[in-house]
This record gives C-alpha cells, sequence and structure tokens, in this order.
C-alpha cells in the first residue's frame, strides 16, 4: 500500500506498506540487483523491529516498566528544564539546546549499549533488559545534573558532569572481548 511520511527534518517521502508476503514477493524481484541484498536485510530488520514492539505490546511486565521508564524520563527532562533556567541565569544564549544535546548524549550511548545505530527509537522496541539500562541512564543523568546544580558549578561544567557519567556507565554496560587480552 503506497503511503508518505515525513522524516526530522520535515521532508516528505512515498512510503510502501507491506506485509510478510508482500515482501518476500518483492526481494525474489530484487535479487538481480547489487544492493538487494542490503535492502532486504534492512527490511528483515524493520519487520524484527515490528514484530518486537508488537510482542511489547501485550507483556504486562514490558508495559509496567515501559510506564516507569516514561515517569523517569519526566523527571529527567523536569531536571533538564531546571538545569535550562540555571544556565540562562548564567549567561547562556543557547540554553534550550540542552533538552536535545542531553537527549542525545543519552541516545547516543543507548545506541552502544542496545547496538542500534538505525534511528529507531530503542526505547519502544526494547526489550525488558535494554530498559533497565535506559533507566539507568536517565538516572545517571538527571542526578549528574542536580549534583551540579548543588554544587552550583558553571552549566558547562555541568554539562560535561553529566556527558562523562552517562558515557561512564555505559562503557560499563558494554561487554567488551578484547579488553580479555590484557589478561
Amino acid at each position: 500500500m503506497e503511503s508518505t511520511f515525513t522524516n526530522k527534518q520535515g521532508r516528505t517521502y512515498k512510503m510502501y506498506e507491506m506485509n510478510k508476503n508482500a515482501y518476500m514477493l518483492l526481494a525474489m524481484q530484487l535479487s538481480k540487483y547489487d544492493k538487494a541484498f542490503q535492502v532486504q536485510v534492512a527490511i528483515i530488520e524493520a519487520f524484527e523491529k515490528m514484530a518486537i514492539a508488537l510482542q511489547n505490546q501485550h507483556n504486562v511486565s514490558w508495559l509496567e516498566l515501559r510506564k516507569d521508564s516514561k515517569q523517569i524520563r519526566k523527571q529527567e527532562t523536569d531536571t533538564i528544564k531546571e538545569f535550562v533556567d540555571y544556565a540562562t541565569s548564567q549567561g547562556s544564549t543557547s540554553a534550550k539546546l540542552y533538552y536535545m544535546n542531553i537527549t542525545k548524549l543519552t541516545n547516543k550511548a543507548l545506541e552502544f549499549i542496545i547496538q542500534d545505530k538505525t534511528g529507531t527509537p530503542v526505547r519502544d522496541i526494547s526489550s525488558i533488559e535494554n530498559l533497565g539500562f535506559i533507566i539507568a541512564l536517565d538516572k545517571r543523568a538527571e542526578k549528574a545534573i542536580k549534583y551540579g546544580m548543588e554544587q552550583k558549578l558553571h552549566y558547562k561544567d555541568i554539562f560535561q558532569f553529566c556527558k562523562d557519567e552517562v558515557n561512564k556507565i555505559s562503557e560499563g554496560f558494554i561487554f567488551n572481548p578484547k579488553s580479555l587480552k590484557k589478561w
């Protein structure tokens, strides 16, 4: 079924909605093209993410944890709002960008943990385990910002502290077999 979608930059593109059977027909037609394999893999991954999202919507434990994660994210954004006011009072002229910048640094850390670089909102397709990672990162960012403001640090130092704390926790979650070489 032909449709359209609008990307983050506001550009509208054609989009085709299809089920697995329609995909299989398309994949067979594409097999003679060089980039067919890449297209096929991307579509398979999209179906997998859709299946996970649908499964999550029927899992009571996941729904409860997702609800909790939304509450924690709200607490974080409330703290970011306080931080924006704090940074503005210290002379920042672009403090409102901290909503975006702190979200970006958290999402970047999530990409390393969850290993999804497709830009898909990982919060909605995450496993229960990964929702735990998300909650931990959101809480760490919030606590770092609050601590920095309590200590009356400069807003730029608070942002750097927040970034360092989020990166520390994400590095702790990543399995790195290369570190075994030093043993």
